[in-house]
């Protein structure tokens, strides 16, 4: 799906071996085995009980959970991000209870925080139904961002004074009152082969809706998105984007 420039990319953020490694298994298959103490049954117990630089290694299974990195950076993965099966089975369901994932503690300005590998589903929020993102700077690598939605802003993805980095995500069926795949405020979110699709706003940007951001897309498609008033595909308000080798169809996108 994705091209050799951007598997360079996910190379490079995975970067060299972290300090320690944890495993979480499925909640439905975990029997309090502990192997040297790094055998965890949830998410956010392998993230409470990891420090910074560690890795943890999530199997296969659906984890219903809402998670929030507290500040600590770490790389949270699936078995095999690459793998877009793998990706597919490894799901953190939100259950419509917030957001699925929550980044409000300076995640990745220091150090890198990064999510790679998951399918994130079924939240429900005022800001950020899928991944909130505020005051923070992490990094998602294939993920899929699916199903989620938000009251108000960001319906896959919201982002506020934040700079997350996007690359090869999917970000798709997401809905919104605004920014039905993501919404920017004051960001610099950066996007790299990412592909937006089937994603709805009842007023602006479909597939991405940003006031006064910096915004940066390289590689990334728009298909299929729809907004209620202006933008079905991007939309932007004091806003200025840099696009590299954009895919917008239909071309339905306004910066004002």
């Amino acid at each position: 799906m994705k091209n050799a420039g951007c598997v360079l990319l996910v190379l490079l953020v995975a970067g060299p071996a972290r300090a320690a490694v944890l495993y979480v298994r499925p909640p439905a298959d975990y029997t309090n085995e502990i192997k040297a103490g790094r055998l965890k049954g949830s998410i956010q117990g392998a993230i409470d009980d990891d420090a910074n630089g560690d890795t943890i290694v999530v199997e296969e299974g659906t984890y219903f959970e809402n998670i929030n990195f507290r500040g600590t950076n770490i790389v949270l993965t699936s078995t095999d991000p690459n793998n877009q099966d793998v990706v597919a089975r490894t799901i953190i369901d939100g259950g419509q209870n917030g957001p699925v994932g929550s980044f409000y503690s300076g995640e990745g300005y220091n150090a890198p925080c990064v999510l790679s590998g998951f399918t994130i589903t079924n939240g429900k929020a005022y800001y950020g139904g899928g991944l909130f993102c505020e005051g923070s700077s992490p990094t998602f690598v294939n993920c899929v961002i699916s199903g989620n939605y938000a009251i108000g802003e960001g319906g896959g993805i919201y982002s506020n004074a934040a700079g997350p980095t996007l690359i090869n995500c999917i970000i798709r069926r997401n809905s919104a009152g605004n920014g039905g795949g993501m919404y920017a405020w004051e960001s610099l979110p950066t996007l790299t082969c990412c592909i937006f699709s089937n994603n709805l706003s009842e007023s602006y940007g479909g597939g991405l809706s940003s006031g006064s951001s910096d915004i940066g897309l390289t590689n990334c498609t728009f298909s299929g998105n729809s907004a209620g008033e202006d933008g079905g595909g991007i939309y932007g308000s004091y806003s200025r984007p840099v696009f590299t080798n954009p895919h917008i169809s239909p071309k339905s996108y306004i910066f004002r």
